[in-house]
């Protein structure tokens, strides 16, 4: 078992990880330069060049799929897409596969990611629920009873983003979260102090109170330690009766286990794209 790695320790290996990947695998030599101080780096591509981004192997289908509303609700793509860390190139790479092709291998997937296999009614990129609450989930699976798999994908992010108070934010805390709040969390988390401060976690948690059966996961590197404390965490702020349907899944433990998925239903090819994405994001040591 890999060491656990500080947030910083993790950024550095990953990032030089994908820039070596970027030269050999996707033959770029041209760095990619980040909006936000206009500088190049090494593990970020060319903005003209962001489709290189998803896999080869399904490249072409994922990007077609894409452009046709296939995926769920037309999106947008973020900002940072040409970004190789990611993670919302990293939530498409990782879920495809197992959703294209009508869909077939979505029983095995559920299965995987340990929540109840049920007939599906749709399946989501970036899907939004409550277009007035607007919280994008990376993945959504809905279920014909009306309950949803909701997830969560995080790489190389320093945890959870939290948000200062102001005008906007009380607002939305006064009409869309404190009742929502004070069902799913222990009346010392569900405060408007704590939410904002964990906004990013709470607001998507705050979906395990939209049917009984609902599950709300996060994908997170084990190996990252701004994720170390997650699960005790949960424990801290939700109610009992909600803590079995929040789920933190180690995305090193899900790729071994789709990799053997993929092997045990006999698809060679899906077994080649569970290791393209290991090599890709998950060989950086």
């Amino acid at each position: 078992m890999k060491t656990v790695l500080s947030n910083a320790e993790f950024n550095k290996a990953v990032k030089a990880h994908l820039a070596e990947y970027k030269r050999t695998r996707l033959e770029v030599m041209e760095d990619g330069v980040w909006g936000r101080n206009q500088s190049p780096y090494p593990h970020i591509l060319p903005k003209d060049r962001f489709r290189l981004n998803i896999i080869e192997r399904f490249r072409d289908d994922f990007w077609q799929d894409y452009e046709a509303g296939r995926l769920g609700s037309r999106f947008n793509l973020q900002s940072d897409f040409h970004h190789l860390n990611s993670s919302q190139a990293l939530a498409f790479n990782l879920f495809y596969p197992f959703i294209r092709h009508d869909q077939r291998y979505m029983p095995e997937l559920l299965a995987l990611l340990g929540v109840p296999v049920k007939p599906v009614a749709q399946v989501a990129f970036e899907k939004i629920l409550d277009r007035r609450e607007a919280t994008n989930f990376d993945f959504c699976v809905g279920h014909e009873d009306g309950s949803y798999v909701t997830v969560e994908v995080k790489y190389s992010e320093n945890g959870f983003a939290g948000h200062k108070h102001g005008p906007r934010y009380d607002k939305r805390w006064d009409q869309l979260y404190r009742n929502r709040a004070a069902a799913v969390f222990v009346p010392s988390a569900a405060t408007k102090d704590q939410f904002l401060e964990h906004y990013q976690l709470f607001r998507n948690l705050v979906y395990l109170d939209t049917h009984p059966e609902s599950h709300v996961l996060f994908i997170v590197p084990t190996e990252n330690g701004a994720f170390r404390d997650l699960n005790v965490q949960l424990d801290n702020v939700l109610r009992p009766e909600y803590r079995d349907r929040a789920v933190i899944v180690g995305l090193e433990t899900l790729v071994d286990l789709l990799l053997v998925g993929a092997v045990d239903i006999g698809s060679k090819s899906l077994a080649r794209d569970v290791k393209e994405f290991r090599r890709k994001y998950l060989e950086y040591q």
